[in-house]
């Protein structure tokens, strides 16, 4: 299979129904070599390139992480990128494969947090993605927590609300009463009133 040939930008595309379906074949077949020429391709001379590289592989870990869980080392290398697309790109990657990876991820953690600082609000919501999941695990959950919840207070307030609700999953014990001051911070300095609604509904829950 080449690869090369069949992203969206080598034939001229500017969507994404190309790699949509580069990954969907890929995956039918396990096709490990073709994971490898895309890894190799995020080093590409073009960026319009290594964007679709990148692509294709989140698209194939949402499908197997397996698949692509051997290169979260690369990955995080690439969290330094100038490429905005592709640091967003990554961290989605990270975001699929924490589960296969979580010690190596761990590991790493103030890198994404730093990558995080700098980047989308996409690169953002995953960074808060990789925690939520970190948290579910016993071994990392007093250093995750404190991160998350930090995370979540300086959140912006479109993003505040379903950072807040994907925390309740893992939150526990005295981190609940974190979030709990957390929430009732932040609620009277908020705008929008369906924002404001799903803030209070979490105020509620951490009472009881």
């Amino acid at each position: 299979m080449n690869v090369l040939n069949l992203l969206s930008s080598s034939l001229g595309r500017r969507d994404e129904v190309p790699n949509q379906g580069l990954a969907q074949k890929i995956l039918s077949i396990n096709d490990i070599n073709a994971i490898k020429e895309l890894v190799s391709l995020l080093h590409h001379p073009k960026t319009a390139i290594q964007n679709d590289a990148i692509k294709v592989l989140y698209e194939i870990g949402r499908g197997n992480a397996k698949l692509i869980s051997p290169y979260c080392n690369e990955f995080i290398a690439l969290l330094k990128s100038k490429n905005n697309r592709m640091v967003w790109g990554t961290m989605t990657a990270l975001s699929v494969i924490v589960n296969e990876k979580h010690d190596v991820i761990f590991k790493n953690l103030s890198s994404i947090m730093q990558a995080a600082d700098l980047g989308s609000v996409i690169a953002k919501d995953h960074a808060a993605k990789v925690l939520t999941t970190l948290s579910q695990n016993k071994k990392y959950r007093n250093i995750t927590l404190p991160i998350l919840i930090d995370f979540i207070n300086t959140a912006p307030e479109n993003q505040f609300p379903t950072y807040a609700e994907n925390a309740m999953t893992v939150i526990e014990g005295d981190y609940k009463k974190v979030l709990l001051q957390v929430l009732e911070s932040r609620i009277d300095k908020m705008k929008t009133p369906t924002k404001i609604v799903r803030a209070e509904k979490l105020i509620k829950k951490l009472k009881k």
